[in-house]
């Protein structure tokens, strides 16, 4: 259970975006993908409306989240501590951005860092928005016709071309990135099977390594890239060749998983047979290609040629987590050395230690809880309505990242229901997670329905990109 000043934490941040500032996207359902350097300028000018419009939303915010803090300063006990100015300072960031995106004529000379790229599965788009390194957010550009639902996007490796995971219709499109922060279709979207509901694009290995490997002229070598996504509904992996030059998507592979499940006693559908929820890479070994697949509780380890083929990797075609875990998503640490597993149904994380020699996963032993400690949350069935998190008290398990800030490496991960972002300092040597002792420190709450983000870690302080339910959020990471 929450305690009474996390609840008021989080009604206070859902009432600031739902009532008193314009909702910027609603049901952002997608990932978060950011673009480094897009940088440009805006002209300071704005209307007078706008202008006032903006003060108001501002005077009101600050004035009422005040009152609210200044309450909880006066209410605290020793076992509920106050909230840390430096959290307070992230909400009221949080809700500048809103104010000022909220009207479309109003525009401020900042300095633009990264391009966020936010898939909608409700407004069926893909979102356009501007971040500054202070954490100033601005856009909401519908840069895609709103006919699809786009579970996922991707930048290519060159940062110019983006791919979506388009589950409506099961199809993977390309979209160029063009000079008025727009997107531009590249060809025809490609059909690819029933839900894909991830998308990773992969630098195919040069045919240097690869003497018996047809032999490509040199910028394909250096340019070849497939797409790989994950295709929930129809348990498969899927390869999607692209062109060198245009990033064009071509030829089409699918690779099934068709394992028995391994749960004796699986949730309603979630785990009757194969639901690969995602695809990744080692930073250090890019080759190597990991898909988590929920319904069969297993880690699928392939491997990819210079002609862009997956294949299994031989000595170990995949590993078998907890059962009945469901796992996820993965994120690796940046030696590439450990890979942090999010478990969906478990609302766990575990942690696997890849060989730099025989690249084989081994479990180091570590299964440890996403939510703060005797939370008192359990797992959300597929079938339960939108509002049981919040009459049940059951939180689904989302993504998971590593970043490395300032002072320490981190994981983070996000729960859907429960309505957090979880914090873990991470072991260099060994990998294992450690919760921090303040409780304030280790759980972020009140946002609504955290299904993916992103870490920024270049700025000061580092920045989480969350896409929730209703509202693009910013918060504040203190290194």
């Amino acid at each position: 259970m929450l305690s009474n000043e996390s609840e008021r934490l989080a009604r206070a941040v859902e009432h600031a975006c739902e009532a008193r500032l314009v909702i910027l996207a609603r049901y952002l359902l997608g990932n978060v993908a950011f673009h480094d350097e897009r940088r440009k300028e805006f002209p300071s000018h704005e209307s007078f409306s706008a202008r006032v419009w903006n003060l108001w939303c501002w005077w009101v915010f600050v004035t009422s989240f005040s009152q609210w803090t200044g309450q909880l300063v006066q209410q605290s006990t020793r076992s509920s501590p106050t909230m840390p100015r430096s959290f307070i300072a992230c909400v009221l960031l949080l809700a500048s951005s809103h104010a000022t995106s909220a009207s479309s004529h109003t525009n401020y000379a900042h300095q633009y860092d990264h391009e966020l790229f936010v898939g909608s599965l409700a407004n069926e788009s893909i979102l356009s928005f501007d971040l500054t390194a202070d954490g100033f957010i601005s856009g909401g550009r519908r840069t895609t016709p709103n006919e699809v639902k786009r579970s996922w996007q991707t930048l290519h490796p060159n940062g110019k071309t983006l791919y979506s995971a388009d589950g409506g219709p099961g199809e993977i499109s390309a979209w160029n990135l063009t000079p008025d922060d727009g997107l531009q279709q590249i060809g025809n979207a490609v059909d690819v099977g029933a839900n894909p509901v991830f998308v990773t694009a992969v630098k195919v290995p040069s045919t240097a390594s690869k003497g018996t490997a047809p032999k490509r002229d040199s910028q394909a070598d250096d340019d070849h890239v497939v797409v790989i996504a994950a295709d929930y509904t129809a348990g498969a992996i899927v390869v999607v060749q692209t062109d060198a030059r245009t990033g064009a998507l071509g030829e089409v592979a699918v690779t099934r998983h068709t394992e028995h499940p391994l749960c004796p006693n699986p949730i309603g559908d979630r785990q009757a047979s194969s639901h690969p929820h995602g695809v990744f890479t080692s930073p250090t070994h890019p080759s190597h290609v990991f898909a988590p697949d929920l319904g069969l509780d297993r880690i699928y380890h392939y491997t990819i040629d210079s002609n862009g083929t997956l294949q299994p990797f031989s000595s170990q075609p995949f590993v078998v987590a907890p059962l009945c875990s469901g796992p996820r998503h993965i994120a690796f640490d940046d030696s590439g050395k450990f890979m942090f597993v999010v478990h969906e149904l478990s609302n766990t994380l575990t942690v696997w230690r890849l060989d730099d020699v025989t690249h084989e996963l081994t479990w180091v032993g570590d299964h440890v809880s996403t939510l703060p400690p005797d939370s008192g949350w359990s797992y959300c069935s597929a079938t339960a309505a939108w509002d049981a998190p919040y009459t049940n008290n059951c939180t689904k398990a989302a993504e998971v990242r590593f970043a490395r800030l300032q002072s320490f490496t981190v994981v983070y991960v996000s729960n859907r229901g429960h309505d957090s972002v979880s914090m873990f300092h991470v072991d260099e040597k060994t990998g294992q997670l450690t919760r921090p002792s303040d409780p304030a420190a280790a759980t972020v709450l009140g946002l609504h329905w955290p299904r993916s983000f992103s870490v920024i870690p270049d700025t000061t302080p580092s920045l989480l990109v969350v896409a929730v339910r209703e509202c693009v959020s910013v918060a504040c990471v203190c290194a």
